[in-house]
């Protein structure tokens, strides 16, 4: 259902309203909601400069792309009155406001309504623009925020202006209303996630997380022990003979599977050679390597072996958001148990250097069971599902300083060929392409080729691009070159999903570079080939930057 909502005035806060939308947003009814640019100029206005507040960790800039969202605190729903308050962070900005709603009850016959808040809060001067609406059912038992703001950002020094944003999102919340006049908000802060509108149109996927842990019963072992079953153990003591047939070793190698979250760690433990039965601890490897670099959290696993017992020990840290995002635990326990395994003993080598060679299987699973619950440690609200700050992307390169890392320059000309540029006997141009940002998404240089001529743009041409080579940076463009000049004037194209594999950009921009790198050359039957050195790079900026939805069909780059 479309809501067309009427923002009333600024002044009516006492009032529940309509608002008539542009930038659409999904309530926790279902309806669809759509916020206006322009119910920004009368909603109640707060001014911050960015630069004066707290400035987060990461940076306004990062933070804005990667973690555009308010934390929501103490929110409060008072039946004698029928009003709501509360306050808000932006966690891009850190910027802060305390809000007030009037007429907070919805009706029930008209699901599209909702209270327009006032900001409550003393005003400083800043640059920042807020319209926040909720939205309370008729018995109390829930409410529902919408929250929309632009805000700019000046902490990188590559652009000329501040980069504005502006993100809008709602969420929902039970409340818990008892037999008192308050009823506050079951989770004590609520996350309302942000879908950018701009600079670039995206939705910011949270992080994974680490495997398990919004999963039934992963956060149980902080008040019951947790247990662990052991796979495929197996372990060897070999004497050897002196490096004849075989060296001395001692090895322990097995799978730890934790019972709360499924996950599985692979130990392999490369004991003494000289065979001591002293206890050895290790570092196990488990799942999850295809999010390193993307989650905040990691699990990790431990043992320790005692060779003279067989009593192994696995003490592990997991994170659990199972019971409330809002409220994430990290979870450490361990548990011992000593190895039921089944030996078998053969000989090795023969005579004064004869050893043996012991090998122990396991036959079936084995249980290890903790003595008492683990230990949890608090951990930020929602911060198990906050991706990991990245250098400079794609999307965030083409926009706060896009170039093009260029390199493998090559001129071929004909002393005899009459398709030539103007003016010379060069039949080819020819280069490599490599967009630069900070997380090397685009490994390898595009082979770029001369193409076919543009369409009444004299001496300018289509490129076109190397075997089996389909790229996204560029996606397409058009090139001339001055060779008196040594001059490369470069139209391109090119394709960014990294912040929102649903929604891929495509920008555009323009770049002028001057080829000042050593050509070699080389002559045969008249023609003449000159590069540059395969290790002389130069970057490029881009100029007269565009973006716009890009189609959504297209395979960005992971």
């Amino acid at each position: 259902m479309r809501l067309h909502l009427l923002l009333a005035s600024a002044a009516t806060v006492t009032e529940a309203v309509f608002l008539v939308a542009t930038d659409q947003l999904q309530d926790a009814a279902g309806f669809s909601i759509q916020l206006p640019g322009h119910a920004l100029a009368s909603a109640a206005q707060i001014h911050k400069d960015t630069a004066a507040a707290v400035s987060p960790i990461l940076g306004c800039t990062t933070s804005s792309f990667s973690i555009p969202s308010w934390f929501v605190y103490n929110l409060t729903y008072y039946r004698d009155d029928d009003t709501a308050t509360f306050s808000i962070v932006n966690r891009a900005t850190n910027y802060t406001a305390d809000i007030g709603c009037n007429n907070a009850t919805a009706d029930e016959s008209k699901p599209n309504l909702y209270s327009h808040c006032q900001i409550l809060t003393d005003p400083a001067t800043n640059d920042d623009a807020l319209l926040a609406l909720v939205r309370v059912t008729q018995k109390g038992t829930a409410a529902n925020v919408l929250l929309r703001q632009t805000w700019t950002c000046n902490d990188r020094n590559t652009t000329a202006q501040p980069i504005k944003f502006s993100a809008a999102g709602n969420s929902s919340v039970p409340l818990k209303c008892g037999n008192g006049i308050n009823c506050p908000a079951v989770d004590s802060t609520l996350l309302v996630r942000g879908n950018l509108a701009a600079p670039v149109a995206i939705h910011p996927a949270p992080a994974e997380g680490p495997i398990g842990h919004s999963k039934a019963g992963c956060s149980a072992a902080t008040t019951k022990p947790p247990s662990w079953s052991l796979q495929s153990v197996y372990y060897l003591n070999q004497t050897g003979d002196n490096g004849a047939t075989a060296l001395s070793s001692q090895t322990l190698m097995l799978q730890v599977i934790n019972h709360a979250i499924g996950y599985q760690a692979g130990c392999t433990g490369f004991l003494s050679d000289d065979l001591s039965t002293k206890p050895v601890s290790f570092t196990c490897t488990g799942q999850g390597y295809d999010f390193i670099g993307k989650d905040r959290y990691r699990i990790s696993t431990q043992a320790l072996f005692e060779p003279a017992t067989f009593n192994f020990t696995v003490n592990q840290t997991w994170y659990c958001d199972d019971v409330d995002a809002g409220k994430p635990v990290s979870i450490t326990a361990s548990g011992s148990t000593v190895l039921p395994l089944n030996c078998t003993s053969v000989a090795v080598g023969s005579g004064a250097t004869s050893g043996n060679k012991t090998t122990c299987l396991s036959t079936s699973d084995i249980l290890v069971q903790a003595q008492k619950p683990g230990t949890a440690t608090p951990l930020p609200p929602y911060s198990i599902t906050d991706p990991l700050p990245t250098p400079d992307g794609c999307t965030v390169s083409s926009i706060v300083g896009p170039a093009w890392t260029m390199s493998s320059f090559e001129i071929d000309s004909d002393a005899k060929s009459n398709n030539t540029l103007a003016g010379t006997n060069i039949t080819d141009v020819g280069f490599n392409l490599q967009f630069s940002t900070g997380t090397n998404e685009f490994t390898y240089p595009v082979s770029v080729y001369q193409g076919k001529p543009v369409d009444g743009k004299p001496q300018w041409f289509h490129c076109t691009f190397g075997a089996d080579q389909i790229p996204l940076a560029p996606y397409n463009c058009t090139f001339t070159y001055d060779d008196a000049k040594k001059q490369l004037m470069l139209a391109a194209d090119w394709i960014c999903s990294d912040l929102d594999k649903a929604n891929p950009i495509l920008f555009s921009g323009t770049t002028t570079t001057a080829v000042t790198k050593p050509f070699s050359c080389s002559t045969d039957g008249g023609q003449t080939q000159c590069l540059t050195d395969e290790t002389a790079t130069w970057n490029a900026p881009i100029v007269n930057v565009t973006w716009r939805p890009a189609d959504k069909n297209v395979l960005a780059p992971s």
